[in-house]
This record gives structure tokens, sequence and C-alpha cells, in this order.
């Protein structure tokens, strides 16, 4: 199990014909040596409440930990979302209500 912090998230829903698949995009900036990078995780299933956080643990068994504070795109992000509509950027929100709609 691989557990990723991304400085900025979000979650994504996305459309594959007559299923709907729930997914979090992290990214994480590069700093003065690095570049900026992001990934998608294989889908959610399920969502923990923390004190400050919220825990997605991934169908392939990873967990993304991401800060209430830090939902958004990076520009990186933000370049590689299609503009068409196969995937939506939901708004922030109670995310753990995720888990009614996760089978």
């Amino acid at each position: 199990m691989s557990e990723h912090v991304p400085d900025r998230w979000v979650v994504l829903k996305i459309f594959l014909g007559e299923k709907t698949s729930y997914r979090v995009m992290g990214g994480w900036y590069g700093g003065y040596a690095g570049s900026d990078s992001w990934r998608i995780n294989s889908g959610i299933s399920k969502v923990e409440l923390l004190d400050d956080a919220y825990k997605f643990y991934g169908n392939s068994g990873s967990v993304y930990v991401c800060r209430k504070g830090g939902y958004g795109m990076t520009f990186l992000m933000a370049s590689v979302i299609p503009e068409d509509n196969s995937m939506e950027v939901l708004p922030e929100s109670d995310f753990t209500l995720l888990n009614l709609e996760i089978k």
C-alpha cells in the first residue's frame, strides 16, 4: 500500500459509458530544483474523515491523505483535464458522502 500526500487535490467524477467512477487527482509542486507533477488514483473505494484531512482509499490499495485546505488544482493539473464531457471536477464538499455512491 502506498500513501500519497498531495499539495493540491480535487475529486473527479469520470463518466465511463453507463458507469460513473470517482477518482482523486493529486498535484505536487516541484520546488526550486524539481518539476510539478500530478497523478490520478485508480478509483475511490472508501472515504474517511480525519481532523484536518480526508483519507481516500483507492481500488488498487493506495491511500491519498488530502488536507482540507488544499482543495484545488495546480496549473499543470488544470492543463491536463480534457475539455470534453468525459469528466467533471466536483466542487468542494463533504466527500464522506461519496461512500453512499461508491459500490
